[in-house]
């Protein structure tokens, strides 16, 4: 039987974290939120892992330093800036794939009129 490793309280809130944050960029997650996704306990979470709560949740971090203007304003401009980083690759991509497919149509018609022009010049038996 294989030996299933199992991953620690660490490893499941990054994991969570993560994931909820390529999911929504820009919304802020809860520590009640993160620990449900995490599967974990969240008085667990404050007492032992504040540090990771600080690092995985900036604004939680700046609301318990007194930035709470701050923060607010820093994480949406943020969130933000990664959207239109995804968006322009996507049209990146996008732009890309069409331009294949123009290359693709061309040699293909270019092919087809290539055959017309050969048949046209074959004389008739």
């Amino acid at each position: 039987m294989k030996r299933v490793e199992k991953l620690n309280v660490e490893q499941k809130v990054r994991a969570a974290a993560y994931t909820r944050a390529a999911d929504d960029p820009g919304v802020e997650m809860s520590v009640s939120e993160l620990a449900r996704v995490a599967d974990v306990n969240r008085s667990g979470l404050y007492e032992h892992h504040h540090d990771l709560l600080d690092e995985l949740l900036p604004h939680r971090r700046a609301l318990r330093r007194g930035e709470k203007k701050q923060a607010l304003h820093e994480n949406p401009q943020k969130a933000q800036g990664r959207n239109l980083e995804r968006e322009n690759k996507a049209l990146l991509y996008l732009c890309l794939e069409l331009k294949l497919e123009n290359r693709s149509l061309r040699s293909e018609t270019e092919s087809r009129s290539a055959s017309r022009t050969r048949s046209r010049r074959r004389p008739k038996e």
